[in-house]
């Protein structure tokens, strides 16, 4: 894929539990997907992604209820690229497709059929992308970037390594 994407993580899924909802086209394993929602429930900017979540209710098999996170993200973009006002507009635009998602969670995707993959591929997604013209940002990530776990793990170390330098030169001087 050669421009940001939207994909959403749902505990909703019938009795499956938690699954992922990604755009057609999209080529991702599922353990970066893991890695962008990890990141995704502790912060909503990341340097590749914008995210919004909420608390949702879970049906257990068993029958009991818990809260779990749903989270829609736009991934893909260099958040450091885009200004103040572009990301308040993309941060409101996704709160509101949150209203898009609850309908297709619960009402449009057949869990049962459908949510036997980590993965449900759904056409939704892009439609979103491309109504809200989130497709067209010019602050785009190619996907291989996206795709490699180095990418995560570079920034989470360089910072450390910063931290641990001005630490060191503190303690020093």
């Amino acid at each position: 894929m050669k421009k940001p994407f939207l994909i959403a993580e749902t505990p909703r899924a019938g009795n499956r539990g938690h699954r992922f909802i990604v755009p057609t086209g999209l080529e991702i394993s599922s353990s970066d997907l893991e890695l962008f929602f990890q990141k995704a429930t502790r912060q909503n900017r990341g340097r590749n992604f914008l995210s919004v979540n909420r608390q949702v209710k879970q049906l257990l098999t068993s029958g009991s209820v818990r809260t779990g996170t749903e989270t829609l993200m736009l991934a893909g973009i260099e958040t450091a690229a885009l200004n103040p006002q572009e990301i308040d507009n993309l941060d409101k635009t996704l709160q509101k497709r949150l209203i898009d998602l609850e309908q297709l969670v619960t009402t449009e995707i057949n869990w049962e059929k459908d949510g036997q993959n980590t993965m449900v591929i759904r056409k939704e997604l892009t439609d979103w992308s491309r109504e809200n013209g989130m497709d067209k940002l010019s602050a785009f990530i190619p996907i291989s970037w996206v795709k490699s776990n180095k990418y995560f793990v570079r920034g989470s170390m360089l910072g450390i390594l910063t931290g641990a330098i001005i630490l060191y030169l503190y303690l020093i001087l």
